[in-house]
This record gives structure tokens, sequence and C-alpha cells, in this order.
């Protein structure tokens, strides 16, 4: 498979690249100042253990939004207050001097010695980790079988007169399970058209998307992903998008993503 480069690195695909890929790394993936702090305690250093020990490491505490959220052992837990130290006893009450006549002492009452009731050490309740509510799958465009050259010819009779055509054309590389393409509006935002990774299952393959109609006057963004933020650089890979048939934008080394926008 896929070397590592370094720890550091792989610990980025599971914190900071899926925040940059969510547009959400103003507000997570990384531990600094005006960010959620999201995040887990671990019993061990990972950068101090070999790689074939990692597994080994457990989750002590697990933090959302800086509020414990998991912690077992209550390691994290904050103590319960100390109880009130006893008040002292009352002094003794001063005793007249005696006069001619005796007079019986006076016999002191007892006064019991304090005691401290014991207190019951505080109980944890369990505090079940987070869990992910489901995602539902998105739904993608159809993709049309592979062709055999990088070349498009516009389609009459697809689009409308006052509409362009837009087809994405990707070629993936050694690793096409790592790619993804969206089409959007730039005013409204919308979805036009998409694919996915599992829209790439083969290597070293073309796959050229469905044309998508466009009105004219109309800018869209295409914006092309690597979940490996390596692009697609690992072989003979890259993309294309065309605007009625011309090439209007392609790219294969661009790490995390890259965006083309398109006007007509």
């Amino acid at each position: 498979g896929k070397a590592i480069p370094s720890l550091s690195t792989a610990l980025k695909m599971y914190t900071l690249n899926p925040a940059i890929l969510l547009n959400q790394d103003h507000k997570t993936g990384t531990i600094e100042v005006g960010k959620y702090a999201d995040f887990v305690v671990m019993d061990m250093n990972l950068f101090e253990l070999p790689y074939q020990n990692i597994d080994q490491a457990q989750i002590v505490a697990t933090f959302l939004q800086g509020n414990v959220v998991y912690d077992p052992a209550g390691v994290f837990s904050l103590p319960s207050p100390a109880s009130p130290a006893p008040s002292s006893p009352p002094p003794a009450s001063s005793t007249p001097a005696p006069t001619s006549s005796p007079t019986k002492a006076p016999t002191p009452s007892k006064i019991p010695a304090p005691t401290n009731a014991p207190t019951k050490p505080p109980t944890h309740s369990p505090i079940p980790a987070p869990t992910n509510s489901p995602t539902k799958a998105p739904t993608h465009s159809p993709i049309q079988a592979p062709t055999n050259a990088p070349t498009m010819a516009v389609t009459s009779g697809i689009c409308l007169a006052n509409e362009s055509i837009v087809v994405v054309e990707v070629i993936t590389d050694n690793y096409p399970k790592e790619t993804s393409w969206e089409l959007r509006d730039d005013a409204t935002q919308l979805l036009i058209a998409e694919a996915w990774d599992e829209d790439f299952p083969n290597p070293n393959t073309i796959y050229t998307s469905s044309p998508a109609c466009v009105p004219n006057g109309q800018c869209t963004t295409l914006t092309v992903w690597d979940w490996w933020c390596d692009g697609l650089s690992n072989g003979q890979g890259g993309f294309t998008v065309y605007l009625n048939g011309q090439v209007a934008g392609s790219g294969s080394h661009f790490g995390c993503q890259t965006s083309v926008r398109l006007c007509q």
C-alpha cells in the first residue's frame, strides 16, 4: 500500500485535512485560540512510540468544545468540596471565687468531642463516548463509461439554446478512491453535479461526466478534492473541465483541493 511519509501527516488525515475539505478549519482540526476545544487525551505520547505499537495507546478522556464528555477514571473531574472544619468547643464558664460558707464545687458538664462525619466519595455518572449521527450518503450524478481520449465534442440537443454545456473529465491516478468533485452555482451555492470516490473504482482510467446544462450569464465553480492531499499526481492522473467543448481548466498537482470558476 501507500507508505505514510510521517506520523504527523497520518494524524492530519484524521484531524486537519477533513476540516479543510469541509471548510471547517477555521473552527476545528487543530488546537488553537478561537477554535473548538475538541480533542482526546492519550495515555502515551504517539511520537515516542514505534509505529507498530501505536495501537497500544488508549484514550484517557474526550473533550467536546472544552467540556469533558468521556472520563471513566475521573482524571479530569472536579473534586467535591471539602467538608467544613468542626467548630471549636465553647469556652468553659468561669467559676466564682468561693465565699466563707462552703459551697459545693460545680460539676462540669461533659461535652462530647466533635466527630467528623464520614464523607462518601462522589460517584461519577458514566458518560458514554460521543457517537456520530449516521450521515446519509449523497446522491451522485451518473457517470458515463470511460472514454479513450481526453477530448470533448459539443453534443447538440442536450441543453437549451440559452444554456452552456459543462463536462468534467477525470483521469485517475494510482489511488482513484481519493478523488471527488462537485459543481455549484456561484450565486445560490446550489449543487449542479458531483462525483465521489465510489464513482472512480479503477486506477489510471478516464471517467467523463454527463453534460451539465448551465444558463448563460451564470457563473459556476468546479471544486476537485483529493483525500490524501497530494492531488492526482501518483501516476498520469489529472482533471479537465470543458465549457461548450473548450478546455476551461485542468490540473493534477493541487494538494488537498483546487477550484476552477466557469462563466459564459
